[in-house]
C-alpha cells in the first residue's frame, strides 16, 4: 500500500511539473516582461554590432520588448556568467562569438560557468571572419612583408588584442607560431580602446572583426593585411586570406550564436530558434551582416551543440599545443 502511494505521489508529481513547463512554454513570452540579450563584450565587436540589428525584430515577433544589454569584463565571462545564472524561462539569453564558449574553458583555470554544461544553444547566427589590421606606419603591405619585418626586428613588433583567450590573441599566438617570429601580445579590454591605440600607432597591428576597423580603412587611418579563413570576405573582396598568402594554421573561422540558459524548457527554445532563423533569413539581414563581415548561417538547436562540441576539440587541441593560458 505504501508503495502504491509512493508511486501515485511521484506520477501526480510528474504530472505537475509537466503541465508547470507546457504552461510557461504556451505563454512565452510573458507580455508584461521584456527579454534581455546579453552581450558580454564593450561597444565595438561583432556581436555588439549584430545583436541590435536582430532584437527590434525579435520584439516584433515576441510581442514584448527585447533589450540588449552590454555587460563586459573579465574576458566575456561576467556576462556570460550572469546568464549561466539566470532563471531558465526565456528572458535572459546571450548573444555572442565562439571564444567564451569554445576557448575560456582551456584558457582560464577556474572558470565559474561551464559553456557545456550551463548553456542551451538555441541557433548558430553567422560565420564571422576576421582580418589583421595594421597601422599605416608599419613598412608591410602583406603578411609575408609584415612576417619578413618581424624577423628583422625580434620583439620590436606588438599586436593587441581585446582580452586573453580571446579570438584576437589566439590568432596572433597562432600567426607566431605559423611564422616563426617574436611578437609582443597586449591585451585591452575591448576591441574600442586597442583600436584607439592601433589608429594613433601605439599598436602595430591586431586581428579583429571587420566591422570596428572599416571606417578607419576607407579613410587610410589604418589597413588590411589579410583575413583569416579559407575565403575572402564580401566587405573587402580585394584582401587575399593569410592562406592565400602562404601561411597554414588560420583557417578556423569564428562564429556568432544565441544561448538561453540551461534548463530552458525545449518549447521555447524551439520558439526562439524559429523566430530567429525567420528574422535572419530576410533580405535586409542578411545584407547587414555581409557587410559587417559575417554570412548568417542558421541551425537547428541539437545542430549547433555538435558544432560547439566539435570547435572545443579543435579550440582544446591549439590551446595546449600553443601553450597559451590566462592563470
Amino acid at each position: 500500500m505504501h508503495s502504491r502511494h509512493l508511486k501515485l505521489a511521484a506520477f501526480v508529481f510528474s504530472a505537475i511539473a509537466a503541465a508547470s513547463l507546457q504552461c510557461i512554454a504556451q505563454s512565452f513570452p510573458v507580455p508584461s516582461r521584456p527579454v534581455r540579450i546579453i552581450v558580454p563584450f564593450p561597444a565595438g565587436g561583432q556581436a555588439d554590432f549584430q545583436a541590435p540589428l536582430v532584437a527590434p525584430e525579435l520584439s516584433a515577433a515576441l510581442g514584448v520588448p527585447v533589450i540588449v544589454d552590454n555587460r563586459p569584463g573579465a574576458s566575456s565571462i561576467i556576462g556570460v556568467q550572469e546568464v549561466a545564472r539566470a532563471a531558465p524561462n526565456g528572458h535572459t539569453l546571450l548573444y555572442t562569438i565562439a571564444s567564451p564558449i569554445v576557448v575560456n574553458p582551456h584558457v582560464f583555470a577556474q572558470l565559474l560557468y561551464d559553456s557545456l554544461r550551463d548553456l542551451t544553444p538555441i541557433t548558430l547566427t553567422a560565420v564571422a571572419a576576421q582580418v589583421l589590421v595594421a597601422r599605416t606606419s608599419l613598412p608591410a603591405a602583406n603578411i609575408k612583408q609584415l612576417v619578413a619585418y618581424a624577423k628583422s626586428n625580434p620583439g620590436k613588433l606588438n599586436f593587441s588584442s581585446y582580452g586573453p583567450g580571446t579570438s584576437s590573441h589566439l590568432y596572433g599566438e597562432m600567426l607566431k607560431a605559423s611564422a616563426g617570429i617574436d611578437i609582443v601580445h597586449v591585451p585591452y579590454k575591448g576591441a574600442a580602446d586597442a583600436t584607439k591605440d592601433l589608429v594613433a600607432g601605439r599598436i602595430d597591428f591586431m586581428f579583429m572583426a571587420p566591422t570596428a576597423p572599416l571606417p578607419y580603412v576607407q579613410r587610410g587611418d589604418l589597413k588590411v593585411l589579410g583575413v583569416v579563413g579559407d575565403r575572402r570576405i564580401s566587405s573587402m573582396p580585394d584582401v587575399p586570406t593569410i592562406v592565400e598568402q602562404g601561411f597554414r594554421g588560420l583557417e578556423l573561422t569564428g562564429w556568432l550564436g544565441m544561448f538561453a540558459p540551461a534548463g530552458t524548457p525545449a518549447p521555447i527554445v524551439d520558439r526562439l530558434n524559429s523566430e530567429l532563423t525567420t528574422i535572419l533569413r530576410r533580405p535586409e539581414i542578411v545584407e547587414r551582416f555581409r557587410d559587417g563581415g559575417s554570412d548568417v548561417t542558421t541551425t537547428t538547436p541539437r545542430e549547433f551543440a555538435e558544432l560547439i562540441r566539435n570547435d572545443y576539440r579543435r579550440w582544446a587541441e591549439i590551446i595546449r599545443r600553443l601553450g597559451i593560458t590566462a592563470r
